[in-house]
């Protein structure tokens, strides 16, 4: 659902079904990724695992994780869950786009934040 938001703010997205399929995709474009928007799904250990996951393949290039958590998740447990970012469903465009900008360092295509 967030891949034609992130293209129109000209940025190019590569969807994974999972946390393998993901690993996989940083695999074989190593180097070429910027950063991580990961869907933590259920609160507990099953966000942190695919956290860890992804963190441990990018840890040498300092790969940015942001996190996509539900509300339901207590705010502590957000903050521990080892993201550069947790961002809390339903997403606002407008946070989204202000956390992958940071990430970047870059402004995004000025387009709509919708």
């Amino acid at each position: 659902m967030l891949t034609p938001l992130l293209e129109r703010w000209g940025l190019r997205v590569d969807a994974a079904a999972d946390v393998e399929e993901a690993l996989e995709l940083l695999r074989e474009d190593e180097g070429d990724y910027a950063l991580v928007l990961l869907e933590c799904g259920m609160p507990g250990e099953e966000a942190y695992a695919r956290i860890e996951a992804v963190r441990g393949f990018s840890a040498q290039r300092r790969l940015p994780i942001l996190a996509m958590a539900t509300a339901a998740i207590p705010e502590s447990v957000q903050h521990g869950l080892a993201a550069n970012d947790v961002l809390v469903k339903p997403l606002d465009p407008g946070a989204l786009r202000d956390a992958i900008a940071r990430h970047l360092g870059e402004a995004l295509a000025d387009v709509d934040r919708a």
